[in-house]
């Protein structure tokens, strides 16, 4: 049967299309041929043109998505969450559940796969094979801006208690929970993680390992 699409939830980026991790992910599911939902690439490109449906994860995804994304004939959609962080990967179950035909990429950061983490075991038991790519940098660093702004400046480490997290080996919960589980601590290895998850029919959680610091540049200094 033909692959009509990939549905992208979106969270844990800066809605720029910048992210190396998030740039690598879209191109490799360009090479194999199937079209994608996602922000616009660098320099403005709409890549989510030929995709009938989109889902949009929590509030700031939401507003950078309903600003970046076109909806260019009446047979597309747009669907997001009401504010929600951690909607994206319970939504991608959900998906595939809809539109088993359709492979289904869910791309969230740790800070929100970490509201619905039983989930996996969920999508084990059902046999429901989305593919979930966990941007792991072991905390909610799009908010380290809005604290450092609180504290004057720059906060303080003890202010980072409020948006960091242990480091977690997430590919190895998935597996503990029956799903495959695939570890990338290079960003090379992310295109052949990829493959792998969706060619193994089964729920899959690829854990990418980030760094904490690093962050778009701002839109306005």
């Amino acid at each position: 049967m033909k692959q009509r699409g990939i549905f992208i939830t979106l969270e844990g980026i800066d809605g720029t299309g910048k992210s190396t991790q998030f740039r690598l992910l879209v191109e490799e599911l360009r090479r194999r041929g199937l079209p994608v939902l996602a922000t616009r690439e660098p320099g403005g490109t709409a890549i989510g043109e030929r995709v009938r449906d989109k889902i949009a994860a929590s509030k700031k995804k939401g507003m950078w998505m309903g600003g970046m994304y076109d909806l260019r004939t009446p047979a597309q959609s747009y669907m997001r969450s009401a504010g929600h962080l951690g909607w994206a990967f319970p939504a991608g179950i959900g998906a595939k559940a809809a539109c088993p035909e359709r492979p289904v990429v869910v791309f969230t950061g740790d800070a929100g796969f970490w509201y619905h983490l039983g989930e996996v075991e969920t999508a084990v038991r059902w046999s429901i094979p989305s593919v979930t790519v966990v941007n792991n940098n072991g905390g909610g660093n799009q908010s380290k801006r809005g604290f450092d702004r609180a504290y004057g400046g720059e906060q303080t480490e003890q202010a980072r208690e409020l948006w960091t997290y242990n480091k977690m080996n997430f590919a190895r919960l998935a597996e503990d929970m029956g799903a495959l589980g695939i570890r990338v601590e290079d960003a090379r290895d992310i295109a052949p993680a990829l493959e792998r998850a969706l060619a193994a029919k089964r729920p899959a959680v690829i854990d990418v390992v980030t760094d904490i610091e690093a962050l778009a540049p701002t839109a306005i200094t």
